[in-house]
């Protein structure tokens, strides 16, 4: 949505604006996708002080080929994955194969 500006996110949902104009906007999943240069000092900022669990990647975490954040995006996705079957003791006895 260009020309917005989201002034809140929430577990299901994000406010938005321009100008006078305010819309909330239900959501599950925000993505993030500014500019063509990187500025995600502020929001980095933001996330370390919460207690949100944040991954940096593509050109936030530094400029490259789409390719490069994909393949980074692709490996978070696991990681998460992996930590998730973790984190339950059903799955235990449940084997995984672990990636090379």
């Amino acid at each position: 949505m260009p020309q917005w500006e989201v002034t809140f996110i929430n577990p299901k949902s994000i406010t938005v604006k321009n100008g006078q104009q305010t819309q909330k906007i239900p959501a599950d999943s925000v993505i993030m996708a500014t500019g063509v240069k990187s500025d995600s000092f502020e929001l980095i900022n933001f996330l370390e002080k919460s207690n949100y669990k944040y991954y940096v990647i593509g050109d936030a975490y530094k400029p490259g080929k789409i390719t490069d954040a994909i393949y980074q995006g692709f490996n978070v996705g696991i990681n998460l994955d992996k930590n998730f079957i973790n984190r339950f003791k059903i799955f235990n006895k449940f084997h995984f194969p672990q990636g090379k």
